[in-house]
């Protein structure tokens, strides 16, 4: 069972995600993308950006 989850909060894609797992009974955590040194080590990629958002769900 989930009970937690990274979102970056950028644009309106958020808001209502946010909202629809928070409903949902699912803890939200706000994450941040990347750093840019670990962007520009690993270039921009989805699972970079999917691995720190769950990093920053689990600490």
């Amino acid at each position: 069972m989930i009970n937690k989850i990274g979102v970056e909060f950028t644009g309106s894609h958020a808001t209502g995600i946010t909202r629809f797992l928070l409903d949902a009974g699912i803890e939200v955590v706000e994450v941040n993308q990347p750093h840019p040194h670990l962007r520009a080590r690993l270039g921009k990629d989805d699972k970079t950006d999917a691995e720190a958002a769950a990093r920053k769900a689990l600490r």
